[in-house]
């Protein structure tokens, strides 16, 4: 639904067109994601920090709002943000290589679905 991206889409509504029509398919994503990870990647005694909210979703979201219209001039650079932040809050917190690698394939396959894009992990990987 639309309403879900409207901070985000208000937000980008100053930026080139290709850049805010992204907004509604960005959200999708990110809450798309989200819910796989609550829904596999569980907090067990090793990964007891394994609790993701839905403050997570705004940390996501408000990391993109930080952008400038000058250094977003297209929606690829748009993806890129959004693959970044949503490793920063993610990713980040994962603990070994087997995690990191599902939430890369989760992404990668939130933007082929969400966003049309087939990206390789070293195409947006920090």
């Amino acid at each position: 639904p639309a309403y879900r991206a409207s901070i985000l889409s208000g937000f980008l509504s100053v930026f080139a067109e290709e850049v805010s029509l992204l907004s509604p398919q960005l959200i999708e994503a990110t809450i798309d994601i989200y819910n796989q990870m609550c829904q596999t990647m569980l907090p067990t005694p090793a990964k007891s920090h394994y609790t993701f909210n839905l403050r997570d979703l705004s940390k996501v979201v408000q990391g993109m709002l930080q952008i400038t219209p000058q250094r977003c001039g297209t929606g690829d650079d748009l993806v890129r943000l959004w693959c970044h932040e949503m490793s920063r809050v993610f990713r980040d917190r994962l603990i070994d290589d087997e995690d990191r690698t599902r939430f890369s394939d989760m992404v990668q396959k939130g933007m082929k679905d969400h966003l049309e894009r087939d990206w390789a992990g070293s195409d947006y990987d920090e």
